[in-house]
């Protein structure tokens, strides 16, 4: 398959989802490649998925989601970031709800101020990876989400301890 989601062997076919066989094997990327594809059949081969911005999360109590580069990866890369982590058990958003249980990490850029990465475990951790995947595609600032005022006390505005 190439970069248009098109086989190498046979132009004729196209390939999303599952066939794929990219590393994400998720449906909200197969939708993406579906789109991709079918654009790229009705237009000729123009369009490519953008990869670089996938959270993926595990529908547990809690649930347990990450997006972007690990710490190992980020040293690997040699990038000058700093590490946010800790537990979020003493949060109002936590103890609202009962919570024993929640922890989070997060990669942000020194230089640039951006996410490098967002690994949490916790309630909610899926829309707290769907705003740090915004975050990150668009190049929105850790201090921006610091600063932002999130309706209070939610799984959301936490991102603000996070990021700080």
């Amino acid at each position: 398959m190439n970069e248009f989601l098109q086989n190498i062997s046979n132009p004729k076919v196209y390939a999303v989802g599952d066939c794929a066989a990219t590393q994400y094997m998720l449906a909200p990327v197969a939708d993406e490649e579906g789109k991709t594809a079918a654009y790229n059949i009705l237009n000729g081969n123009i369009k490519t998925v953008d990869y670089s911005v996938v959270p993926s999360v595990v529908f547990t109590i809690p649930s347990i989601g990450s997006i972007g580069l690990t710490e190992e990866q980020a040293h690997q890369k040699k990038l000058n970031f700093r590490v946010n982590q800790g537990m979020t058990t003493d949060w109002p958003s936590s103890k609202r709800i009962g919570e024993e249980h929640g922890t989070y990490k997060i990669l942000i850029d020194t230089q640039t101020d951006e996410i490098l990465g967002a690994h949490i475990a916790r309630h909610n951790s899926s829309e707290e990876l769907n705003v740090m995947a915004l975050a990150m595609k668009f190049k929105i600032k850790a201090s921006a989400l610091a600063e932002f005022m999130w309706s209070y006390p939610t799984a959301t505005s936490d991102l603000k301890y996070m990021v700080k």
